[in-house]
């Protein structure tokens, strides 16, 4: 899935008012941190993103603020390739009860 947003950077909030309070959203993608170094792989993805499709890949705060937007809210990040940044981003609604 890819995930479009608008002008603000946002994406529409429908997604979280289709889900139930036992829904979760999985997220694929590269999660870059916050601050510190970041492995060459990720980089360089990073880098093909802004020349080729003028966007970025964004960082678990990015990823928090955008979802947070949208009436969701991050459960958990599984970080399974430290040195590519891959991850897997679980999220639910904001009012629904914290999952596993």
């Amino acid at each position: 899935m890819t995930i479009k947003t608008n002008k603000h950077g946002r994406f529409s909030s429908r997604l979280a008012s289709a889900f139930s309070e036992e829904s979760i959203l999985l997220i694929y993608d590269i999660v870059l941190p916050d601050s510190g170094p970041t492995a060459r792989h990720a980089t360089l993805a990073d880098m093909n993103m802004m020349s080729a499709l003028a966007s970025k890949e964004r960082s678990e705060g990015e990823w928090q603020a955008l979802l947070e937007s949208a009436g969701l809210r991050i459960v958990k990040v599984w970080k399974y390739a430290d040195e590519t940044g891959d991850s897997v981003i679980v999220a639910q609604r904001t009012e629904a009860p914290l999952g596993e």
